[in-house]
């Protein structure tokens, strides 16, 4: 089963080498045995989203070592891959990135044939062959794009951090 982590420091930007890399159970170990490829996300207070994909072991990736030792961001998502639908490729590789969002998945979700007819013409949109990507919470069918039967984008909240306060004086 694919490995996840996931780490939020609310505004401020944290390192988070330790548990990516020098940690005795680091995720870079566990990619020894999650060995179809790794992925990051992680998300700055000030300079934005970074996302990083790869085919590969994480502990062979001399990128995963050089963004974990360097990266300070507020919000992380990281993935090791163990292929079960789908081939090792990029494109089936985690974290997916659509209509603003960043979704990993750990498991099988099965069924690719109803995904599929739940995704009806939007199918175009999902670049992999996982059960994963089509069943993100950014897939077509729950992001209100083309042919989608779920709530428009439009009329979601958008939600933001910090949350917005109010003060009665």
């Amino acid at each position: 089963m694919c490995r996840l982590f996931a780490l939020h420091a609310g505004p401020d930007d944290v390192a988070a080498e330790f548990w990516l890399l020098d940690a005795p159970d680091s995720f870079a170990r566990q990619s020894e045995t999650n060995a179809d490829g790794f992925g990051m996300a992680s998300l700055t207070s000030r300079e934005g989203l970074l996302l990083l994909k790869s085919p590969v072991q994480a502990v062979s990736s001399t990128t995963f070592e050089g963004v974990s030792r360097k990266a300070k961001a507020s919000q992380y998502l990281a993935h090791l891959r163990y292929a079960d639908t789908g081939g090792v490729a990029l494109r089936n590789t985690h974290p997916f990135f659509a209509d603003g969002r960043v979704f990993a998945h750990n498991g099988v979700v099965g069924d690719l044939d109803r995904l599929e007819e739940r995704l009806g013409d939007a199918r175009w949109m999902v670049n992999g062959e996982t059960d994963s990507e089509r069943s993100s919470p950014s897939s077509p069918s729950r992001s209100g794009r083309p042919g989608a039967t779920s709530t428009p984008a439009s009329s979601r909240r958008s939600r933001s951090w910090p949350p917005a306060t109010s003060s009665t004086a």
